[in-house]
């Protein structure tokens, strides 16, 4: 059995993380870290609720760490998890910089723990049926492709960290 952490519990930890993981035979969703407020308890009332890392990586029982908190923390987060040797998932983006990226790899590389990001898009449905049709020969050869990803709402949401210039890392390229 993997014991899991989910570091975060906004839009991505409560509708794609902690679910999957309760959904996954052989995990157990261990711990979620929540600096504020209550939703994972009324979630997940018999799972541990951590107010701080340090918190949830005192449970040595934990041995993977999915980071889904906003893409300007992934970073540390991952690479304090790799220190601590732990297996990490980081939600996507990875990191807002290619330094930053290539530091996690060679230090997972050289803790020998697992380090990977969270690809949701890879497993729409729109993407598994172009998949099916185009490997099944069903379009014939396929010589061109053009798609389209719309932002999941119109107006920006004021104060919202996926809108605010100041954060690294975000806008709709981010979110692809």
């Amino acid at each position: 059995m993997v014991r899991v952490g989910v570091i975060g519990f906004g839009l991505a930890g409560q509708a794609f993380h902690a679910p999957v993981v309760r959904g996954v035979p052989g995990m157990e969703l261990a711990c979620i870290l929540e600096r504020h407020g209550s939703k994972a308890k009324e979630r997940y009332p018999e799972v541990r609720v951590a107010r701080t890392l340090d918190e949830m990586l005192s449970d040595k029982t934990i041995g993977l760490i999915i980071v889904a908190t906003p893409n300007d923390s992934h970073y540390s987060y991952a690479k304090a998890c790799l220190e601590d040797g732990r297996d990490v998932v980081v939600d996507k983006p990875f990191t807002p910089t290619m330094t930053e990226a290539e530091e996690l790899v060679a230090l997972a590389s050289k803790r020998g723990r697992l380090l990977t990001v969270y690809q949701d898009r890879r497993w729409d449905g729109a993407f598994l049926t172009v998949k099916k049709l185009v490997s099944s020969g069903a379009l014939g050869d396929v010589v061109e492709y053009e798609a389209r990803f719309d932002r999941f709402r119109l107006e920006p949401k004021p104060g919202a960290w996926r809108e605010r210039a100041d954060y690294a890392a975000v806008g709709v390229l981010w979110d692809l």
